[in-house]
């Protein structure tokens, strides 16, 4: 059996349910457009690093990093823009907040300077996948950098959040950056340069705030320590038994259920409807059953 655990594993494994109709059912969910607009911005970030990584200067030397660009990046908006919103839809509203926050990651050069992998291309949206165990690893790390001896992950966020004092709270301890730093200790080899194994491990949220003005804040560094393995290894070893029990109720044509914590946050699920439908079909199914047993006329001779 293989399980796929990525960045998101732990939402679907917070209920049976959604984890059976995402994994199993293979339902697809379609991105809220606060979604969109994140995986714009992204993209934004990835072409601003691999540009600066890529460009030489008149003497066909490379430019460093977080050299001043202004002018060569300022041309290349309306490219940036045109090639993110292809790929990712945003709506009339989304499109002027998003032509300023593309200028304001450009002037304010948020993404650090990325390492380069084995294949000489910048560590920016680097996607992954390795097998370990009965599990398959995979997930995208936004940017790998060096900072002060570390080998720093940095995973952006872009919310619309009017307290960012709060959101950052939220995020202090987030499994997200654990599952990152595991991958790279145990798997790094497969695409990182020599040099950068053994390193000590760090990571960390860049959330960046859109609605109410543009801002940044980073969560503190968490820092790669023999707790990360286990617990990485409990949260896994958790996962496969979820999964078990969810695989009994599917292989026998059952709905599994609602449990946990997403019990109290359906709202957010991007699977409440096609939730409920089944909800009604299964009350309608009781109600009709019921009604069968007590009308039953063969039931009164």
């Amino acid at each position: 059996m293989k399980i796929y655990y990525d960045n998101s594993a732990n939402a679907e494994l917070v209920c049976h349910r959604r984890a059976q109709y995402r994994l199993l059912f293979g339902i697809e969910t379609k991105p809220s457009a606060e979604m969109q607009f994140g995986s714009a911005a992204h993209r934004v970030l990835e072409c601003v690093c691999r540009g600066a990584t890529d460009s030489y200067d008149d003497k066909n030397q490379p430019v460093p990093f977080g050299a001043p660009l202004p002018a060569e990046y300022i041309m290349q908006l309306p490219q940036l823009i045109d090639d993110a919103t292809t790929r990712f839809t945003l709506n009339s509203l989304q499109l002027p907040k998003f032509r300023v926050l593309t200028r304001w990651l450009i002037e304010h050069d948020i993404a650090p300077a990325p390492i380069e992998l084995v294949h000489g291309t910048p560590a920016v949206e680097l996607k992954f996948t390795v097998p370990h165990g009965e599990l398959v690893l995979c997930g995208t790390m936004d940017n790998i950098s060096v900072e002060n001896g570390k080998l720093v992950v940095t995973d952006y966020k872009f919310t619309t959040s009017k307290y960012p004092s709060d959101y950052m709270r939220e995020y202090r301890l987030k499994t997200q950056l654990w599952f990152y730093m595991y991958v790279i200790k145990h798997f790094g080899s497969q695409f990182l340069p020599s040099k950068y194994i053994g390193m000590p491990l760090a990571a960390r949220i860049r959330a960046v705030f859109y609605e109410n003005g543009l801002d940044t804040r980073d969560t503190e560094l968490c820092l790669c320590d023999d707790y990360v393995d286990t617990a990485m290894s409990s949260i896994m070893t958790l996962m496969v038994a979820r999964l078990r029990a969810v695989m009994a109720y599917h292989n026998n044509n059952e709905l599994a259920p609602k449990t946990g914590m997403a019990t109290g946050s359906c709202y957010k699920c991007p699977f409440a409807y096609i939730c409920q439908l089944h909800n009604d079909a299964e009350e309608r199914k009781q109600i009709e059953q019921a009604n069968k047993k007590q009308y039953n006329p063969l039931l009164f001779r």
